[in-house]
């Protein structure tokens, strides 16, 4: 099915640029400002924001109206937040855009509940898309909590979309874990901008730097990454972390690196536009996640031609060949994590044909075919 001319869409997220640089923001961008730009779809988005941005913007590809939110972020170390005032202007954009389609994003989005309301009181059939797959490697109590929504507030969302979207073959399998029908469900796997990222030439001097790039939170698994380095710096290895995002736990992971002996060695970078320029600067990535749906900081790594160290967590698992383009180790395993890193930072020939690899394993992965298959899975939910 082809989507039809100027499709109008309604779309939750809890963030929104300029606030946020995580996947899912970053998503909506590149997919809804392909489709706006091919005269397809016009998308108004609600979203979650500070009291201090615009209540209404314009960016590219589509409007934001934001709601006040309250941000729980510092209390649970999770991107989460909560508003009252988001449902009331929720209903009032569905009944005044009169939406062919509702978009929404995550089963742990707040917006998500507001949009699956939305859609039962107007009528409106449901995209849902899960950008996330399993947490079982999270440690208690989290896993328990992530457990409790998906049982519950999850199955709601997944039961009242008409269409499920899952970024990885492994968000799909926990999606049908949780009950979904299997008719209901397709994959489109995340892209990446090779223009921007790709063909990246590596610097050639100095200690090899590892770079890694995500928001401060605890899914991220930064803390294993930093006692990783902790015990190569221990041996005497000589190379420099670099870490780059802002989120509640940066001050929280600055102390664990001063502890570890490190405070000459890492960079807390924050949050950077020009986070292609540093991945040209460096020689490995890592991504100690201990949840992810498919990243897009490991597939911009690929495409600039980084070996990638990542957990065994949902869609690491497809992108990277473990041994041939990257190495895969265990999730909250931080042994594992400096073992491999070892080799790779004595081993410069194994980093440039790791890297190698990877560059052409992220050429099949576009934000052209995403834009796509986003497109006809709006049309497949209008047409039913």
């Amino acid at each position: 099915a082809a989507i039809g001319p100027m499709m109008r869409v309604l779309a939750f997220s809890d963030v929104a640029p300029p606030e946020g640089s995580g996947g899912v923001e970053r998503t909506l961008t590149e997919i809804y400002g392909r489709l706006a730009e091919r005269g397809q779809i016009d998308v108004q988005l609600v979203a979650l924001g500070d009291r201090k941005l615009p209540k209404r913007e314009q960016l590219p590809g589509y409007h934001v109206h934001r709601a006040a939110r309250l941000p729980l972020e510092r209390v649970t170390g999770a991107q989460l937040a909560i508003s009252a005032s988001v449902w009331r202007l929720g209903i009032q954009l569905a009944r005044r855009f009169r939406p062919h389609v509702i978009h929404a994003h995550t089963l742990f989005f707040y917006t998500s509940m507001v949009a699956t309301a939305v859609a039962r009181l107007t009528g409106t059939p449901l995209l849902l898309t899960v950008h996330v797959g399993s947490m079982a490697a999270l440690p208690q109590p989290y896993r328990t909590a992530v457990a409790l929504h998906e049982r519950t507030v999850g199955r709601l969302l997944l039961s009242s979309a008409r269409r499920i979207v899952c970024v990885s073959d492994d968000v799909q399998s926990h999606v049908l874990s949780l009950g979904t029908a299997p008719e209901k469900v397709s994959v489109v796997p995340n892209g990446v901008d090779l223009d921007r990222f790709g063909q990246m030439p590596r610097r050639d001097a100095g200690p090899p730097t590892v770079i890694s790039v995500g928001r401060l939170i605890f899914n991220k698994g930064l803390h294993d990454l930093i006692d990783a380095a902790g015990m190569l710096r221990a041996e005497g290895l000589e190379f420099r972390l670099l870490i780059v995002g802002d989120g509640p736990l940066r001050t929280q992971l600055e102390q664990q690196a001063l502890q570890r002996g490190l405070g000459d060695m890492v960079t807390f970078a924050g949050h950077r536009e020009d986070v292609e320029c540093l991945l040209r600067d460096a020689d490995i990535f890592a991504r100690p996640s201990l949840s992810e749906g498919m990243s897009l900081a490991v597939l911009e790594a690929m495409a600039a031609g980084l070996p990638v160290v990542a957990t065994n967590v949902s869609g690491s698992r497809q992108l990277i060949e473990d041994g041939a383009s990257g190495f895969i180790v265990g999730a909250g395993r931080a042994d594992e994590l400096a073992a491999v890193l070892r080799r790779l930072v004595l081993d410069r020939q194994l980093r440039s044909t790791l890297g190698a690899n990877a560059r052409e394993r992220a050429q099949g992965y576009t934000w052209e075919h995403v834009a796509d298959a986003t497109a006809n899975e709006m049309a497949r939910v209008a047409a039913a």
